[in-house]
């Protein structure tokens, strides 16, 4: 009876860390993913780097921003061309 539950226990935390991404078959491996989930957690609570990715987060926004503006300041300088040569056509049609 408890081999039954130890195959059961075994076989449901292999799904669990499969569902989480790790593989338990190999355990070097797993070993490997958790010194790397440490030293990411390490530089996630740094607070020097939290204030680097918030100014990069800044700086993609601004870029961003200047990218659209810059856009729409091109559509506007071609529709007031388009509307300028429409407006002197106009007005050499009439005699102007």
């Amino acid at each position: 009876m408890t081999q039954i539950a130890d195959e059961a226990a075994e076989k449901a935390v292999k799904k669990v860390l499969l569902t989480l991404g790790v593989n338990a078959d190999n355990p070097i491996e797993m070993q490997k993913d958790m010194i790397a989930l440490r030293e990411l957690r390490i530089l996630v609570d740094d607070s020097e780097i939290q204030q680097d990715l918030l100014y990069l987060r800044s700086w993609r926004k601004t870029m961003q921003a200047v990218k659209s503006k810059g856009i729409l300041t091109a559509v506007g300088m071609v529709v007031t061309a388009i509307l300028a040569a429409l407006w002197f056509g106009f007005k050499d049609q009439l005699g102007g």
